[in-house]
């Protein structure tokens, strides 16, 4: 069971038709993780202290949107937000004990053999990189209907959302990219 341990809030000011939502920050750390396999004795899999897989030490989202009256009943906005995520680990396990005839030497040619002969999964799966994302709208709202320009992640950043491997003998890092750049158009009708 682990112990998740940070802050994250969320601050809003609005003045002028303009609000700034700031500092989402995460810094979470596991209190203690055991494994227990058949074959092998017991033996932690991820000691006291090690971070949180996929949580950076520090992420903020920064969102600036203003708007005003276009003409009669109707409202135009442009917004922006910009998003930075710090670099994290892709598994909470600092050893595991991979499975087959030649798990050791698989693990030895990824270079995450352990001196106990574990195998480090953070060696071959590798962090998960740092990112920033840019997101911009513009639109108009109507009493009843919205229509809206959008691109996010507009410059178009591979982000990564974790990194993972298919089996237990497996060192070949696999990665779930994150969204990539989506230009398009929004409608909204209000019941």
């Amino acid at each position: 069971m682990g112990l998740v341990r940070g802050d994250e809030p969320a601050r809003a000011w609005r003045g002028s038709e303009m609000r700034f939502e700031c500092a989402r920050i995460t810094g979470g750390k596991l209190e203690r993780l055991r494994c227990s396999d058949a074959d092998a004795d017991d033996f932690i899999t991820a000691p006291s202290g090690t971070r949180l897989p996929v949580t950076p030490k520090f992420k903020a989202s920064a969102t600036a949107r203003y708007s005003w009256p276009a003409w009669a009943g109707v409202t135009a906005h442009v917004q922006g937000g910009v998003t930075y995520q710090g670099s994290a680990p892709s598994s909470i396990r600092t050893q595991i004990a991979l499975v087959g005839p030649d798990a050791q030497a698989v693990c030895a040619d990824a270079g995450a053999l352990l001196p106990n002969g574990l195998c480090d999964p953070n060696k071959f799966q590798g962090r998960l990189s740092s990112a920033t994302l840019v997101d911009l709208f513009a639109g108009l709202d109507w009493p009843k209907w919205s229509l809206e320009a959008f691109a996010t992640n507009l410059f178009d950043k591979r982000n990564e959302l974790s990194r993972f491997t298919a089996c237990g003998s497996c060192t070949r890092a696999l990665v779930v990219p994150g969204r990539p750049r989506t230009i398009g158009i929004r409608a909204g009708v209000k019941f």
